[in-house]
């Protein structure tokens, strides 16, 4: 798998700068904190709803590529994959 190919999976949002923004700030910091979460006056309006999806999928991203870096392809199997028992 290519990051490309990875980032494609979260198409469109993988368009948006917020989702650079949170594959980066996952990758510096290792941590969740999504900036888009609420908008400044307290209200969730529909611009920063779509930018707060787009960033926890760059995160999200970051974190499976990291994984995969580390684990290569066995760190995609689902997590109830079982071999089978012939």
């Amino acid at each position: 798998m290519t990051l490309a190919e990875l980032r494609h999976e979260y198409r469109p949002y993988d368009t948006l700068a917020a989702f650079d923004e949170g594959f980066a700030d996952y990758q510096a910091h290792n941590y969740y904190s999504n900036p888009y979460d609420v908008a400044s006056d307290g209200e969730l309006d529909l611009r920063a709803g779509v930018n707060a999806q787009a960033w926890d999928r760059g995160a999200e991203c970051a974190s499976r590529w990291q994984r995969y870096c580390e684990h290569g392809s066995s760190a995609e199997r689902p997590r109830d994959f079982m071999w089978p028992t012939t």
